[in-house]
């Protein structure tokens, strides 16, 4: 007994069960890559690490520093309440950068590399900085007042003169950071014994 025929997608019946092929080669289908993401349609204050741009070589490092300086301008007029766009930094690389004075105040700087960046006399006031390291960074003379450093590496950074007025240090760590007296006493929130 022979097998059934059966109708092939051209409409042509075979009996052993094989169809016809058409004459062209069986592709299989490449899985497709990620979607590009396309930086004129976003907000340059909302990039993130995860978001930065698919450039190699030298130009990337240029095209990464025009991009942190866009931010930093729209920042600065956030800050002053002119429109602009709060900074928005998440898990970005800023190590050795120097940041002398900059405003970053109520910017959302969390798991931020800071190691060995100057960051004396920054205002980072009301910054959520949770999880960021501060690794060997200098913070000498620093406004940190009502920031979030819950869970930051501060170790071996400088921290002389900096300002810590209710700031949020859970769980944060100091070890080997050079504290000036009168910061340590509000770190810790407690009076110095000599006054």
């Amino acid at each position: 007994m022979s097998a059934p025929a059966r109708r092939s997608r051209s409409g042509s019946t075979s009996a052993g069960g094989t169809a016809p092929t058409r004459g062209r080669k069986s592709r299989r289908r490449r899985p497709r890559p990620p979607p590009r993401v396309e930086f004129a349609r976003q907000p340059a204050h909302t990039w993130t690490q995860t978001r930065t741009p698919f450039i190699v070589g030298e130009h990337a490092a240029l095209a990464k520093r025009a991009d942190f300086d866009q931010i930093l301008a729209d920042h600065q007029t956030w800050v002053a309440g002119r429109g602009g766009a709060r900074a928005v930094l998440i898990g970005w690389s800023l190590r050795g950068a120097d940041l002398r004075a900059a405003d970053l105040r109520g910017a959302d700087l969390r798991r931020v590399d800071f190691a060995g960046a100057n960051l004396e006399g920054a205002n980072l006031r009301r910054a959520d900085l949770s999880d960021a390291s501060f690794v060997g960074a200098n913070l000498g003379s620093a406004l940190l007042d009502e920031a979030d450093l819950s869970e930051a590496d501060m170790r071996g950074a400088n921290l002389a003169g900096a300002s810590f007025v209710n700031t949020e240090v859970w769980r944060t760590n100091f070890k080997g950071a050079i504290v000036a007296p009168e910061t340590l006493h509000r770190l810790l929130g407690c009076r110095r014994p000599d006054k």
